[in-house]
C-alpha cells in the first residue's frame, strides 16, 4: 500500500499544520490518507481481584469526543476531494504508529513534532524518536515551532492551499 500517507494526529497545536501538509502531498502524489489517533488515555477499568495489570481498559468519556473530532477531520478532508480513512487505536503513540506502518507499508508518514526540548526527551524520549527507530518508510516531520507573528499566516495559507476547510 505504498500509495498511502500515514498521518498520526494528537489534536495538538501542530495537528492542523500536519493535516495541511498531508493533504497537499496526497494531492501531489495521488495517495490516500490514513489518519490514526493513538488513544493512550485508556485507564484500568477496575483493580478488584485481577489487580492493576489485568489488561482490562475502558475509555474515559472524552474518548467519544475525540472520535467525533477525528471523524470531522476525516469528513473535511474527504469533502476537499481526498480519499481518507480514520482510526482511533489504543496504545502508546509510538507503538500504534509503528504497528500501522508495519501493517499498511505507507509510502510516507507525516508526523508533527512538539519540540518539547532536551530535558523532556531525556526523561521519556519523544514519540518522533521512537517512531524513527522503528519504521522503514520516509517520515516528514512538521515542526510546531514557527517564527512568532508568521505562524498564523503560514498556517492559514497552508490550509487554503491544501483546500481544507477550517
Amino acid at each position: 500500500m505504498r500509495n498511502v500517507i500515514l498521518v498520526p494526529i494528537d489534536f495538538s497545536d501542530v495537528t492542523d499544520l500536519v493535516l495541511a501538509q498531508a493533504a497537499r502531498l496526497s494531492r501531489e502524489l495521488q495517495s490516500s490518507i490514513r489518519l490514526v489517533h493513538a488513544a493512550a488515555h485508556a485507564v484500568p477499568s477496575g483493580f478488584g481481584e485481577l489487580g492493576p495489570d489485568c489488561g482490562c481498559y475502558s475509555m474515559p468519556e472524552y474518548g467519544e469526543e475525540l472520535r467525533e473530532e477525528l471523524d470531522d477531520i476525516r469528513d473535511n478532508l474527504a469533502a476537499s476531494g481526498l480519499k481518507v480513512s480514520a482510526f482511533m487505536l489504543h496504545g502508546s503513540p509510538a507503538d500504534v504508529i509503528s504497528r500501522q506502518a508495519e501493517l499498511i507499508n505507507p509510502g510516507l508518514i507525516v508526523l508533527g513534532s512538539h519540540g518539547r526540548g532536551t530535558f523532556h526527551q531525556l526523561l521519556s524520549g519523544s514519540v518522533l524518536q521512537k517512531v524513527l527507530r522503528k519504521v522503514s518508510c520516509p517520515v516528514l516531520v512538521v515542526p510546531a515551532r514557527m517564527v512568532i507573528g508568521t505562524a498564523d499566516a503560514i498556517h492559514a495559507a497552508a490550509l487554503e492551499e491544501a483546500g481544507v476547510a477550517t
